[in-house]
């Protein structure tokens, strides 16, 4: 698959290097990198139209802004699937620069109102009959994986080092303990809270 993107004046070595991965031949997801973050629905169909002009069968693109997050259905209508990189999510969503450490509770996928933006996509993911996707600190949180499920997403992206625990997790509870994990979460004032009620409905230790 040559030249994926040439339609975006890069080539096949730099989106593998900047921004675009490939799944597998036939499976493509735009991320963020040299090739920008998706925010809108035409860049969505800009980049799956120049994947399948070339073969690429199944085509993807990472929420990372709430702009996107926030029209996720027009995105998924644009795409075969969407992953949601809550590590820049947040950082977006609050205003809060990664760099800053004083700020970092603002960056815990914990977060409510993080949790909403995600809840709204995978709104859309149903509504389209399309997967959503977590990848990054949040889908490795093996306490967390429940909610997520709980809240619609469908495929969870981590480090093979987190796939015991997660799956361990995601193996002791029911689809309703999800769900009802899911909205004690979301009713939770902040991180904390929402992290701690969630425990203890699952009734984890420390």
């Amino acid at each position: 698959m040559s030249d994926v993107l040439s339609g975006f004046g890069v080539s096949r070595g730099v989106v593998a290097a900047s921004g675009a991965t490939t799944l597998n031949d036939n499976e493509l997801v735009m991320v963020d990198g040299g090739l920008g973050t998706v925010s809108v629905a035409a860049e969505a169909r800009q980049f799956a139209e120049l994947a399948r002009d070339r073969g690429v069968r199944m085509v993807g693109t990472m929420i990372e802004v709430p702009a996107a997050a926030l029209r996720a259905r027009s995105i998924l209508d644009e795409c075969d699937f969407v992953s949601l990189g809550t590590n820049d999510l947040a950082q977006y969503a609050f205003a809060a620069d990664r760099q800053l450490g004083q700020l970092g509770d603002l960056l815990d996928p914990w977060q409510p109102a993080l949790l909403e933006l995600v809840r709204l996509a995978t709104d859309a993911g149903l509504s389209a009959g399309k997967p959503v996707g977590v990848c990054g600190e949040a889908a490795s949180d093996a306490c967390l994986a429940p909610v997520l499920v709980g809240l619609g997403v469908t495929r969870l992206s981590m480090a093979p080092g987190s796939l015991a625990p997660v799956r361990a997790s995601l193996a002791t509870h029911t689809l309703e303990d999800c769900q009802e994990m899911a909205k004690i979460a979301l009713d939770a004032s902040d991180a904390a809270s929402a992290r701690e009620s969630v425990r203890h409905r699952a009734n984890v230790s420390e």
